[in-house]
């Protein structure tokens, strides 16, 4: 079996008892039909590590702990005893994203594992595709390529974004902009049209885009808009998640009152941000825009964008990315050091790890949607306001 995968997968490797944020606490992994029959038939003893829920065979946890059942001393039961093959697809393939186009098979990574988070960040080319021979895929595959292209043509129109995103002679933001402009350019004509209009619609971004909007409440939105999918329930926050959240709130002089979804302000003349961003452009800026240039890229090689992630059509699905970038930029300021200081790697990969195992778990997009809706970043002009610093 053949795979597009991307090059950091070359690299990763499981650190296993070593991980700072484990998967095998806090998520409740499903295990597919096949490897329900093999527990059944090889290793019986494995049923009553399993649960059903909502027609879904998942893995126990223990209830005071989080953990999985079968985790201990830092790693795997099932396959420190059986192997990987009795691995089910979702652990066993984790923290890796396999989707299709056609009769073509891609594999990129979530940065909700911290491994994949450093990889990302520290390795050379690391969303570059390599065809790859693999011994085992997913049981189930789902496909993404629209009526009407290729598999070539598909991946043409990839590329057209993944360029944009890895250019370095204009900055994240502008490179998230024009993403953005080319998503919103692209729902507009035929789906048959997109191989050539997209590379056409990026190089003329810049010239289409509206003068910005900001709001100076913008900042204390997105905190918002994360609680109050906090509070939809799935997925829980981490602990990481919380602790980024938190240097958020104290940043912004802003508390986020739980019990009823509503954020607080002590900084009644929204000083705070000004003030952050003020330092920002003094020197933290430039040293983070290679993390933030990395992070859309990780965005887009996960979702096959524009055919597959959050959201129902090329528009939605930037739009989502774009304000999960704001947000991981709000995350970044509020890490500065007291001198405007950019935040050590460590720090980084914590923030975006923590915030990605939450974001990246979602299990729809409609009230992230709804929620952009009522801050009107869906509007071309406050979208560009949101992002343009």
């Amino acid at each position: 079996m053949e795979a597009q995968r991307i090059a950091l997968l070359d690299r990763f490797k499981c650190t296993g008892a070593a991980c700072e944020d484990t998967c095998c606490r806090g998520w409740g992994m499903q295990v597919d039909a096949a490897h329900v029959d093999l527990y059944r038939e090889k290793a019986p003893e494995l049923m009553s590590a399993i649960v059903t829920s909502g027609g879904a065979h998942i893995m126990k946890r223990d209830e005071a702990t989080g953990f999985c059942v079968k985790f201990s001393d830092g790693l795997c039961g099932v396959q420190s005893k059986y192997g990987e093959s009795f691995l089910g697809d979702a652990c066993n393939f984790y923290p890796r994203v396999t989707r299709r186009l056609g009769a073509r098979t891609y594999m990129a990574a979530t940065l909700s594992c911290p491994e994949i988070a450093r990889l990302a960040l520290s390795e050379a080319n690391p969303f570059a595709r390599n065809t790859v021979a693999l011994d085992r895929l997913p049981a189930e595959v789902k496909g993404y390529l629209p009526d009407g292209l290729t598999e070539a043509q598909g991946e043409a129109v990839m590329e057209a974004f993944a360029r944009e995103a890895a250019r370095e002679d204009i900055t994240p933001e502008q490179a998230m902009l024009h993403i953005v402009s080319t998503a919103r350019s692209l729902g507009n004509i035929p789906v048959k049209s997109w191989p050539e209009a997209a590379t056409f619609f990026m190089r003329t971004a810049g010239d289409r885009q509206l003068k910005g909007s900001p709001h100076p409440a913008d900042p204390y939105r997105l905190l918002h808009s994360l609680a109050v999918l906090v509070g939809a329930g799935y997925p829980k926050m981490g602990k990481r998640f919380q602790e980024v959240f938190a240097r958020m709130e104290q940043a912004l002089e802003a508390r986020m009152d739980w019990k009823n979804l509503l954020i607080l302000n002590n900084s009644p003349e929204l000083k705070a941000f000004a003030a952050m961003t003020k330092k920002w452009e003094q020197g933290a800026r430039a040293k983070m825009a290679p993390v933030l240039r990395r992070w859309i890229q990780a965005q887009l090689a996960m979702a096959l964008f524009p055919f597959a992630g959050a959201g129902g059509n090329p528009l939605e699905r930037a739009s989502i990315i774009a304000v999960r970038f704001a947000l991981l930029r709000l995350a970044l300021i509020s890490h500065m050091g007291a001198g405007g200081e950019a935040p050590e790697e460590a720090e980084v990969i914590k923030i975006i790890q923590g915030l990605s195992r939450f974001l990246d778990h979602l299990e729809n997009a409609e009230l992230s949607l709804a929620l952009y809706t009522d801050a009107e970043w869906l509007r071309e002009s406050r979208m560009v306001g949101l992002i343009d610093l």
